[in-house]
């Protein structure tokens, strides 16, 4: 599975909706304070929420334990109002199978989250 699409809204710096799209190889350049890490983030972000069912972490594990805070530090300008809005596409290489099926029925019931028709995950 390849993440193709991520779409930001209220995340770190993005605070209207910012839209990615990503190439099989996609290479993240740019001068300071464009949204560069933010963009990784909210990838690691997205993982501690699914492996870890924890939307407000002080650390992020995949960044080697890197301090982040928590969810006030995440959210455009720590505004505990606004919601963070991820939402991801994928491409499976046309598989459907049970361990898709499996992951689906676990976040919508563990979490909350939808998984849309769309092959788009809104958190």
């Amino acid at each position: 599975m390849r993440i193709t699409k991520l779409s930001l809204t209220n995340f770190r710096s993005f605070k209207a909706t910012q839209t990615l799209e990503f190439a099989p190889l996609t290479l993240l350049f740019g001068p300071n304070s464009v949204g560069k890490s933010s963009v990784l983030m909210s990838l690691f972000y997205l993982q501690e929420i699914l492996q870890e069912g924890h939307c407000d972490p002080i650390r992020l594990e995949a960044l080697g334990d890197k301090h982040i805070g928590g969810f006030k530090n995440l959210v455009n300008g720590r505004d505990l109002s606004k919601r963070i809005v991820i939402k991801v596409g994928y491409d499976k290489k046309g598989f459907f199978g049970s361990s898709y099926s499996q992951v689906s029925e676990i976040v919508e019931r563990e979490l909350g989250f939808t998984v849309d028709s769309r092959r788009l995950m809104q958190i």
